[in-house]
């Protein structure tokens, strides 16, 4: 539905910007853009046709949607996204990493003995360790296999925002707030 009325939006404006155009090379870049969008438009992903564990009428849909069509992540597997699944260190990382654009990480070293080479994670937990988001579990290992707790995801958004001051116990409210 999101493509077709993309295509559809795409299609029209480029109609009414033909009936206004003045010259061939204004329809002519028109009709480029219109192109332009329209593949746009055929990127658009429905997690729901890709994978079979995303439900269509699930509460988590337009967000799967979201994070595939801009690239923030990817399906477990072709057939798969892992709606059920735990959320790695490696994969938060990642994510994180592709929101901030993968920046270059040429001349950065890698602090984590088990953060091997040509990983998907390898870049980003490298980007995440010299931005200041992210710290192993020791001096020297990552863990990037390991799920994510509650807290390491607060402190690595946390990081990532740039540390933001913050007023009052925030925690307070929750009944685990001591664990």
């Amino acid at each position: 539905d999101e493509q077709t009325a993309a295509a559809e939006a795409a299609l029209a404006q480029a109609r009414e910007a033909i009936d206004q155009a003045a010259t061939p090379e204004e329809v002519e870049t028109i009709l480029e853009e219109a192109l332009a969008a329209v593949e746009d438009a055929k990127a658009l992903l429905c997690a729901y046709e890709l994978f079979t564990d995303v439900s269509k009428t699930a509460w988590y849909h337009a967000g799967v949607d979201f994070v595939i069509n801009n690239g923030y992540m990817v399906g477990m597997s072709e057939t798969e996204f892992g709606v059920n699944g735990s959320l790695t260190r490696g994969q938060l990382v990642t994510i994180l990493y592709r929101l901030a654009g993968e920046p270059t990480v040429e001349g950065k070293t890698n602090p984590f003995t088990d953060v091997a080479e040509n990983r998907y994670y390898t870049n980003a937990v490298i980007w995440g360790a010299s931005e200041g988001i992210v710290n192993g579990v020791t001096d020297t290992t990552f863990a990037p296999n390991q799920p994510v707790t509650r807290e390491q995801i607060a402190t690595f958004l946390y990081r990532y925002s740039g540390e933001p001051e913050v007023e009052g116990d925030n925690l307070a409210k929750f009944e685990d707030s001591g664990k």
